[in-house]
């Protein structure tokens, strides 16, 4: 009975430790704020990449959209791994570890250890024979320094300055002084063609216009072509090309249909102003089951000033001819408003 009772007196002060409270120490409680006030990020991770190179998994076209994201191998067994969705990790941005390859294959191949933002890690596979790091058709983009550019002036003279850089669906955007914000890929092309405008009111309306317009460089032709993403089908299509500082307006003039018309010549009418072409060699494509046939011309005063009308107008269409034959075609709002966008541009990068 004694052994008994000095039994369930140690179970007893067993169980009083175990449930009673332990004081927490100053130090530890510091050590708990201090871990509490770091922020993880929306992936759930602290993505802390000091100052190792930076990237972003970059946006990819809807046909390789459905592919993913290649070249991010868990190991380094071969280069050709399988593709990581699309959906998920589109823009997430990531850092190298280090730019020194951790291995090289035996066909050139180099494995380089990254770790992306939401705390995975893997080997970014790359080849100096295909464009290296950063090739064009690689699925990730470097994250430049532009912070830098914080408070400079868009062009030698201007009052419109960079205010910030702002993030939008996995891209990064100029912000200015004036509330417009340029995709970063265009960036260079937008300071390099309003360089030398130095008339601060016609400066804003420019970078205003050329914010919602696509400056792309054709390096087939050496040359930088401004047009509007969004009109690719239209009738009408706009473009400015710019052949090292030599500026030209060209219209495209196209019609799509089943069975091809043969076009010889074309008119555009627009409220009570009229244009008729003369006789011209159209160009033609077939795709698929349908027929495209085309003609650029490089607009003169008089076609111009229809141009402006049209750009205006409630009813406007355009008639492709051939021997006999017609098409008739009407411009849509939006081919109206981008048409009236890229004249405007033109007119504004053209005035001294």
């Amino acid at each position: 009975m004694k052994t008994l009772s000095v039994a369930l007196i140690i179970l007893l002060a067993l169980v009083g430790c175990q449930t009673s409270p332990t004081k927490e120490s100053s130090s530890n409680k510091e050590k708990k704020s201090e871990k509490n006030s770091v922020q993880p990020s929306k992936y759930g991770f602290q993505f802390e990449p000091g100052t190792n190179e930076e990237f972003r998994l970059r946006a990819l076209s809807p046909q390789q959209q459905k592919i993913g994201y290649s070249q991010l191998c868990v190991d380094t067994k071969s280069f050709n791994c399988p593709p990581l969705p699309y959906a998920k990790y589109h823009g997430m941005k990531g850092y190298f570890l280090s730019m020194e390859p951790a291995t090289v294959d035996f066909s050139g191949y180099e494995f380089r250890r990254v770790v992306l933002q939401n705390g995975q890690r893997f080997f970014y596979v790359s080849n100096e024979n295909y464009g290296g790091i950063y090739g064009k058709r690689n699925p990730i983009q470097k994250i430049s320094s532009l912070k830098s550019l914080i408070g400079r002036p868009i062009a030698p003279k201007s009052t419109i300055t960079i205010s910030d850089i702002v993030e939008m669906e996995g891209e990064d955007y100029v912000k200015l002084s004036n509330g417009v914000q340029i995709d970063k890929e265009q960036f260079t092309s937008f300071t390099k063609i309003i360089a030398t405008i130095t008339n601060q009111k016609r400066l804003n309306e420019l970078t205003h216009l050329l914010a919602e317009l696509e400056l792309v460089h054709d390096a087939a032709k050496d040359r930088l072509v401004i047009h509007h993403p969004g009109g690719k089908n239209h009738p009408l299509q706009a473009f400015i090309i710019d052949k090292h500082g030599k500026l030209s307006l060209l219209i495209r003039h196209q019609y799509t249909a089943k069975k091809r018309l043969y076009a010889r010549s074309f008119s555009l009418m627009a409220d009570q102003a009229e244009y008729r072409s003369t006789r011209l060699p159209f160009k033609n494509k077939e795709m698929g089951t349908m027929k495209r046939e085309w003609y650029d011309i490089n607009p003169k005063a008089d076609y111009l000033k229809v141009l402006g009308v049209a750009a205006e107008a409630k009813k406007v269409t355009i008639r492709f001819f051939s021997d006999g034959y017609f098409i008739d075609k009407e411009l849509s709002f939006s081919n109206k408003v981008q048409l009236k966008q890229i004249i405007r541009s033109y007119q504004l990068l053209r005035k001294q």
